[in-house]
């Protein structure tokens, strides 16, 4: 009866364990990104420069064939 009440006990700190260290993992991955934060306005003019892209593309693909460089 008291090796039951052994294993279990031991089941129940492994679980805590386990449980500690994915709570560190957790927390290091969540310090890791606020980190590497992007401000607004960079993202912001990420943004616009791939919207400037496009549509540089997509003026480059109406062009008439005429109008092209060989």
């Amino acid at each position: 009866m008291m090796q039951r009440f052994a294993l279990g006990d031991a089941a129940v700190q492994r679980q805590r364990a386990l449980r500690a260290e994915a709570a560190r993992v957790h927390l290091v991955a969540r310090l890791r990104r606020s980190r590497h934060r992007v401000s607004t306005r960079v993202r912001v003019a990420r943004a616009l420069r791939a919207v400037g892209y496009a549509l540089l593309d997509a003026g480059h693909s109406l062009e008439p064939e005429s109008w092209r460089s060989a």
